[in-house]
């Protein structure tokens, strides 16, 4: 099955690559072969660079056969957490991922055309926290420090299939300073995606 990738997947593959070279290239080697080393040394390049070739192709397969996941949650240098939404499956579990990082989250999955009444929590500013929203994916981004012990990210997003292929997404969030209620479903225009 062939197919191309989209840019989650090719970002990805190409960070896999890099890890993989990496990892080959500063692994030791046996003590038996040390002292060959100066004699083996093209052979030694060779070879490592036929596994490198042989784990990024055996990476690339899975890349291309396996599912693109729902999310990912990620965690920078500086400790920004990064939260990537492929498709609006499994928010207990995006959830369950962020709680991991000590980030208590409300994500609600909304069908098209739909968003959560207001009102069901208190918010307060978030200097910082950003979103970005393409073709394929939407980002958020919480600096260290953004959502607060005894605070909650709360996060619902829709989104609808255009006619051209394309799609358009209507995503909301906060970070809530008490108690979440309910997400109270409601009808919503989006006449002005069209």
């Amino acid at each position: 099955m062939n197919r191309d990738l989209n840019t989650f997947e090719s970002d990805l593959l190409t960070e896999l690559r890099g890890v993989v070279a990496t990892r080959a290239l500063d692994a030791p080697a046996p003590a038996a072969q040390r002292g060959r080393e100066q004699r083996r040394r093209g052979r030694r390049w060779a070879a490592g660079g036929g596994l490198v070739g042989a784990s990024a192709a055996a990476l690339a397969g899975v890349a291309v056969l396996g599912p693109t996941p729902a999310f990912s949650v990620t965690e920078g240098n500086s400790g920004t957490i990064t939260v990537k939404v492929n498709r609006l499956e499994g928010a207990g579990r995006l959830e369950d991922a962020l709680a991991e990082y000590g980030v208590r989250a409300d994500i609600t999955y909304l069908e098209p055309e739909r968003e959560c009444a207001p009102g069901r929590y208190e918010s307060r500013e978030t200097p910082g926290v950003t979103l970005s929203v393409s073709s394929e994916e939407f980002t958020v981004e919480l600096p260290p420090g953004s959502v607060a012990d005894g605070e909650t990210f709360v996060l619902s997003a829709a989104v609808r299939p255009n006619a051209d292929g394309g799609s358009t997404s209507s995503v909301d969030f906060g970070v809530a300073t008490g108690a979440v209620g309910p997400c109270e479903i409601r009808e919503t225009d989006w006449s002005w995606a069209e």
